[in-house]
């Protein structure tokens, strides 16, 4: 945005702000295309049948203005419909909530996955809401404020699934009295319902007539009335088992006489196999239609429960099976045994938990780790071309070649990168996990090594530091020393991010003598350059600007423009911190001969670093001018911790030309960001900033 040609004053903003300083010709309008208003309810369920009374609870609940609802299950049975219930029920009364529906699965009882982090769940409901992915904070309290900001005065209805524990739920409640939560669980959440004042809805299994009617929604009226009781009670009236028996005596020539013989069979034999087991029952159902499944749709529906992420696209379901995937997935849908949840697939937690039970019972302990393997590999591929579209002139390691007929995602925008990451970023770090587990060791290390950048952009420090820690491991298991070295410069620049100065130190050091040995020229000079971080904080400014000279002769000698540029504006930083400003300009003049292609249009690091050699310099106005300029180039669309590099050179730049008030409020607005998102590091120079500034209105 240009300022106003008059001269005169303006003050316009656009798009989302969660704080605005007025500095000087500084020009806020981020233009960002809103997205549309969340529906994301689940699709209600075909044929939905019974619970009478429980919707007539509910629709009573509504008109007394209630804001919390918990559907819970009597003594923890699993497969009784609560999910069915909500999902229909939010349904039904969506246009009283014209401000949209949010949904998620808290995965509060899955027998592979831990609980969903309440924090994580924030986030994706945050960026639903129309938050940009810059400004929400990296701390949970921080990310409830603004939860509840974003809500305020809204009518948004809030499906909770699943949830394990009150506390899980307790950060997920909006402020307003405008929404409604509806919380699902196996537990009665009795402290929901003591602190918070929820309502209790408490189901058990159908009545025999609602699942009788359950029944013939699937089959029709011609059955005989005892046959359709029998059935129900080898069911138990459980919905979940009603459903998939239905759709299987629906989907067969056998006679119902002799389904219904096998299904009683099944059931008498796995009592006597496990008598004190009180799920042989819904077992008994998912083993009768398991067996009746063609033999590839048998085989994708066990080889799926072997994923250890919440949910799974086709495409790496694809990759899992090894091609099988895309036609069974939907007759696995039809069948009951999957569900839907847009382009993507996850089972019920029973469904799931019997599924790995196949797949350990019907799979060679070899054809598994195939799976695995292939499933891990699509991965890291995966992840490798998103990088090259998120950071094309960013140095990246080449994974290992992929095994056959695995075929990776492409990407053709950032924006696409980002949506996967977003859908993603669980299953990254269960896949991880997993292939430590399974010591699938060589995409345990190449995972994790390949997402540092996306985990260091993102400040996504609780999957960043367990993932590493895995692939540490891995990559010393195989011995690979160029691998080990990839991984400890990523576990040095997130210890330099929390502010571990000395273990960032160790670890890049550790980096810098590996690549040495491997002859790793490359990655020398990336060690080089990153070590002298800790150098710094630790007061070794001289140690520093040797390691990155020494840094830039191998970037000349082996032609690594990119990281030239790097280095560059590095060296130009330090020989300032050192006093040394006109050194530090003609490091900064280099820039101009580095190629065009090897630079990014978008970057607005080289004005700061020219900005901050001008004050050194003492030409104060222009190094407020280019400052100003860095922060018009970025304030749109810019990374937290990018605003905030930005706006403590603003600042200083403000603060030594005398305008020491806008200085004040440029640093407290970093502070603030850092804060949100507990960049520990860059906290503290901005409270260094802020106190210098501080100190000159007081003189």
């Amino acid at each position: 945005m240009l300022p106003p040609s008059d001269g005169s004053t303006q003050n316009v903003l656009r798009g989302a702000a969660t704080s605005v300083v007025q500095a000087g010709a500084i020009y806020l309008s981020e233009h960002t295309a809103p997205l549309p208003i969340p529906r994301e309810l689940p699709c209600d369920v075909r044929g939905f049948t019974g619970r009478t009374d429980h919707l007539e609870r509910l629709d009573g609940l509504l008109k007394a203005d209630g804001r919390a609802l918990v559907i819970s299950a009597i003594a923890g049975t699993a497969g009784v419909g609560k999910t069915a219930l909500a999902v229909h029920w939010a349904h039904s009364v969506r246009e009283h909530f014209p401000d949209g529906q949010l949904y998620t699965n808290l995965r509060g009882y899955d027998p592979v996955d831990p609980p969903a982090e309440p924090g994580l769940v924030l986030e994706g409901f945050l960026r639903t809401l129309n938050v940009p992915s810059s400004q929400i904070p990296s701390d949970l309290e921080a990310r409830q404020r603004l939860y509840r900001s974003a809500l305020a005065g809204k009518r948004v209805l809030i499906v909770l699934d699943n949830a394990a524990t009150a506390e899980q739920v307790r950060p997920l409640l909006p402020g307003s009295d405008t929404c409604l939560v509806v919380v699902t669980s196996r537990s009665a959440l009795a402290s929901l319902v003591a602190r918070e004042g929820a309502h209790r809805v408490t189901i058990d299994v159908l009545s025999p007539a609602e699942a009788i009617d359950l029944l013939t929604a699937t089959l029709g009226d011609g059955l005989p009335s005892a046959t359709l009781e029998n059935l129900a009670e080898l069911c138990v009236r459980l919905p979940l088992a009603l459903r998939i028996i239905a759709e299987r005596v629906a989907a067969s020539n056998t006679p119902i006489a002799d389904l219904v013989a096998e299904l009683a069979d099944e059931q008498s034999r796995l009592e006597t196999l496990s008598p004190d087991d009180d799920t042989n029952t819904v077992r008994a159902v998912f083993s009768s239609s398991y067996r009746a499944l063609a033999p590839d749709d048998a085989k994708v529906f066990r080889l799926l429960g072997l994923h250890p992420g919440p949910d799974i696209s086709e495409a790496a379901a694809d990759a899992l099976t090894g091609g099988l995937a895309r036609r069974s997935l939907r007759r696995l849908v039809s069948a009951h045994l999957l569900e839907a949840h847009g382009t993507r697939y996850r089972f019920h937690d029973l469904l799931r938990l019997y599924a790995a039970e196949r797949a350990q019972a019907d799979e060679a302990p070899s054809a598994q780790q195939d799976a695995l393997e292939r499933l891990s590999a699509w991965y890291v591929h995966t992840v490798a071309h998103a990088q090259r579209i998120a950071d094309p002139h960013y140095r990246r390691i080449e994974p290992d070649p992929l095994p056959p007929g695995i075929n990776p995602l492409t990407f053709a925008t950032k924006n696409d990168v980002t949506t996967w990451f977003d859908q993603e970023h669980t299953n990254l770090v269960a896949i991880t996990r997993c292939a430590g587990d399974r010591r699938l060791d060589v995409q345990a290390w190449q995972l994790p090594a390949l997402l540092t950048r996306h985990y260091m952009k993102g400040h996504r420090w609780l999957e960043w530091k367990p993932t590493t820690t895995v692939g540490l491991e891995a990559v010393r298991r195989v011995g690979d020393q160029r691998g080990e070295a990839e991984i400890l410069n990523s576990l040095g620049i997130l210890h330099a991010q929390l502010a571990e100065f000395e273990t960032s130190y160790s670890c890049h050091e550790r980096a810098l003598n590996l690549r040495r040995l491997a002859g790793d020229r490359t990655g020398e000079c990336v060690s080089l350059n990153n070590i002298c971080f800790p150098h710094k904080q630790g007061g070794r400014l001289e140690s520093a600007y040797r390691c990155l000279r020494e840094s830039l002769a191998i970037t000349q000698e082996i032609s690594y423009a990119s990281w030239q540029r790097t280095v560059l504006i590095n060296l130009a930083h330090t020989c300032g911190e050192l006093g040394r400003w006109n050194e530090a300009l003609r490091w900064y003049e280099q820039l101009s001969v580095l190629p065009p292609d090897q630079v990014d249009p978008d970057d607005g690091i080289p004005l700061v670093t020219r900005g901050e050699i001008y004050r050194g310099l003492g030409q104060v106005q222009d190094a407020v001018r280019y400052q100003e300029a860095a922060w018009n180039s970025i304030r749109g669309r810019g990374l937290p911790m990018d605003k905030v590099y930005v706006l403590n050179y603003l600042g200083r730049a403000y603060r030594d030309a005398g305008r020491v008030h806008e200085a004040v409020e440029v640093h407290q607005q970093a502070v603030a960001i850092c804060q949100q998102h507990n960049a520990k590091r860059f906290l503290a120079i901005s409270l260094q900033d802020l106190a210098d500034a501080e100190e000159r209105i007081g003189r």
